[in-house]
C-alpha cells in the first residue's frame, strides 16, 4: 500500500512539472487539501484514524460508494439512498474484483411517496337484516382506523337482492384495498372461521394489514370467508 502511495505522490508531481496545465497549480489545488492531509488520506490504511482526503463534489452531483460486485457489474450505493450500477473494470489494478471505490453521478431522485388516495371497500358478505349489516361496517371501520395514516370518510348500507344487505366504506389511504377470498367451501361456519384466522395471521406476516373478515353462507350449502386487507400493491382474488 505505502508503495502504490509512493507511486501516486509521484504520478502528482510530474503532471505537475509538464505543461498539461495552462496555469500553474499546486498540489493541494489538484488534490483538493494541503500536502499534510493528502499524505495522512493516502495512507489511511496505515494510519488508523488519519483524515481521508474529501474531494469537492460539483452541483447537481452526487457520490456513490462501492457496494458489491456480481458477474460483470458493479453496484455502488448513492447518499441519497439509491442503488447505481456501472460496469466491471479489465483492470489488474482495480481493487474490489474490478469496480471502483467510489464514482460520481448525477443525484438520483428517490422514488416518490406513495400519495393517499381515495379508496372504497364494499362487503363481500351479504346480511338478513339492515342492522346486522350496519354492525358489521363499523367493525371494518374501527379496523381501518387501526391502520396508520387511514381517515374514513364515510360508509352506508345498501340493499341486495332477496331481501339481504351488504355495506360500503369510502376512506382515504396511501394503501391500496386488497381481498382474499377462499375459493372452497367448509361444512360448517367453524371450519371455515378457523381457517379464516390462519389466513388472517398470514396475511399479517406479509406485511398486509387485515381490517375485516366476514363468513359467507353459500346458497348451495357449505361456508367460505374472505380477508379484507390493505397492502402497498393491490391484490384482489374473486370467486
Amino acid at each position: 500500500m505505502k508503495k502504490f502511495n509512493l507511486i501516486a505522490l509521484l504520478a502528482v508531481f510530474a503532471l505537475m512539472s509538464t505543461g498539461a496545465y495552462a496555469r500553474e497549480a499546486s498540489f493541494e489545488e489538484m488534490l483538493g487539501g494541503d500536502s499534510g492531509t493528502i499524505v495522512r488520506g493516502l495512507n489511511a490504511a496505515d494510519l488508523a484514524g488519519a483524515q481521508k482526503i474529501a474531494f469537492p463534489v460539483p452541483a447537481g452531483m452526487e457520490s456513490c460508494k462501492y457496494a458489491s460486485v456480481q458477474g460483470d457489474t458493479c453496484s455502488f450505493i448513492c447518499k441519497s439512498g439509491a442503488t447505481v450500477t456501472r460496469p466491471r473494470l479489465n483492470s489488474s489494478v482495480a481493487q474490489n474484483g474490478g469496480c471502483a471505490l467510489f464514482v460520481m453521478v448525477p443525484v438520483q431522485n428517490k422514488a416518490a411517496a406513495a400519495v393517499p388516495a381515495e379508496r372504497s371497500y364494499a362487503s363481500r358478505g351479504d346480511y338478513s337484516l339492515a342492522n346486522d349489516a350496519r354492525a358489521a361496517m363499523e367493525l371494518a371501520i374501527a379496523g381501518l382506523k387501526s391502520v396508520k395514516g387511514v381517515e374514513v370518510i364515510g360508509g352506508g348500507v345498501f340493499p341486495l337482492p332477496g331481501y339481504r344487505f351488504g355495506y360500503n366504506i369510502v376512506f382515504n389511504s396511501a394503501l391500496k384495498p386488497g381481498v382474499y377470498q377462499y375459493p372452497y367451501a367448509f361444512a360448517s361456519s367453524d371450519e371455515a372461521e378457523e381457517a379464516m384466522a390462519g389466513k388472517t395471521e398470514e396475511l399479517s406476516s406479509e406485511g398486509k394489514y387485515p381490517f375485516v373478515q366476514e363468513v359467507t353462507a353459500h346458497k348451495s350449502g357449505g361456508y367460505s370467508f374472505s380477508v379484507a386487507y390493505l397492502s402497498k400493491s393491490k391484490g384482489i382474488v374473486k370467486l
